[in-house]
């Protein structure tokens, strides 16, 4: 789920500089936002999946609980 986050955010990067160099006046946002909350579940899940390693899933929680305190 966490490489899910990652491509779905540089999809949204990558199109939006897509289109902002089409000399398009329009914006765009991302207004879906994901909880704390489910972060932490799709971290949780990556690393009970072996995406990523132990210290790679302490680390990144740590992090995503400092953010949001």
């Amino acid at each position: 789920m966490l490489k899910h986050f990652i491509i779905s955010g540089l999809l949204i990067i990558s199109t939006s500089a897509t289109l902002s160099s089409c000399g398009s006046d329009t914006k765009i946002t991302n207004t879906k936002e994901i909880s704390v909350g489910q972060q932490l579940t799709d971290l949780e899940s990556a690393h009970r999946n072996g995406i990523i390693t132990d210290s790679e899933y302490k680390r990144l929680k740590k992090a995503l609980i400092k953010k949001n305190s």
